[in-house]
């Protein structure tokens, strides 16, 4: 594309479909070994394009503008395509915070946007997920979650086991104790683990005791292990083909 010197637009018409399929097959494939896929350079291109699309949109709204009365045919025009193309771009601002939660960077991007952008409700869920996260408050992150979009989903499960351990070391000091416990369910549901069994499984790899509940306690949880990936493909996820055309006021439960 940038050789051709291919115009904004159409740059971004073909870069907002490879980052539905970077995202989507992060997620398909997340537990493939490294020599089959390669969850780090997956991410790198991913990035890569997103920042190009978000650079072109950009530049698209800059022109738009400074157009004069003398350009206000092509203005017109401009602004129809952009119409068509709004749902997509909201999805990709969207898909910018939710594949960079620990990135305060695309926090500062969405609030300079422009209010017909910011104000549509899956960029604006996408932005409420990203400050609970950013306060801490890891079970609004995971209800949130829960209404999220498709792809937007499938860029949070990756997330997921890192806010996991985060929350897992967090509650062995809220609810540090050598002889209460809480139960495997609610740790369950405030979290997104699959089922009892993927409960425990994840608690004893960071060295808390299960027994009918979980046993926080901040001495024995281990920070120097690497993390608990859980089996992903859980998702009920649309067709491949809809993954990659479906538009931002998707009402899809998955």
């Amino acid at each position: 594309m940038t050789i051709q010197r291919l115009p904004l637009q159409q740059c971004a018409e073909l870069l907002e479909p490879m980052i539905r399929f970077y995202i989507y097959f992060a997620y398909r494939l997340s537990a493939r070994p490294v020599h089959e896929f390669d969850p780090v350079l997956n991410k790198t291109y991913l990035l890569e394009c997103m920042k190009w699309y978000l650079s072109c949109e950009d530049r698209i709204s800059a022109t738009e503008e400074n157009m004069s009365v003398n350009d206000l045919a092509d203005c017109f025009k401009m602004m129809e395509l952009n119409s068509k193309n709004l749902d997509c771009r909201v999805l990709i601002e969207s898909l910018y915070i939710m594949c960079n939660l620990d990135n305060i960077q695309p926090i500062f991007r969405y609030l300079r946007l422009p209010l017909h952008i910011k104000r549509t409700p899956l960029l604006k869920l996408a932005y409420e997920v990203a400050i609970a996260n950013l306060k801490g408050n890891f079970i609004r992150v995971c209800r949130l979650a829960q209404s999220l979009c498709p792809l937007n989903k499938c860029a949070f499960y990756l997330y997921l086991p890192s806010l996991q351990r985060c929350s897992l070391h967090k509650l062995s000091t809220a609810y540090n104790s050598k002889q209460l416990s809480v139960p495997t369910a609610a740790v369950q549901h405030w979290l997104l683990f699959t089922d009892s069994t993927e409960v425990e499984m994840c608690c004893k790899h960071y060295g808390l005791a299960v027994d009918q509940g979980v046993r926080f306690n901040k001495t024995m949880f281990k920070e120097d292990v690497e993390m608990y990936k859980p089996q992903l493909n859980n998702l009920k996820l649309p067709e491949f083909e809809e993954m990659l055309t479906y538009t931002s006021d998707i009402k899809i439960n998955c």
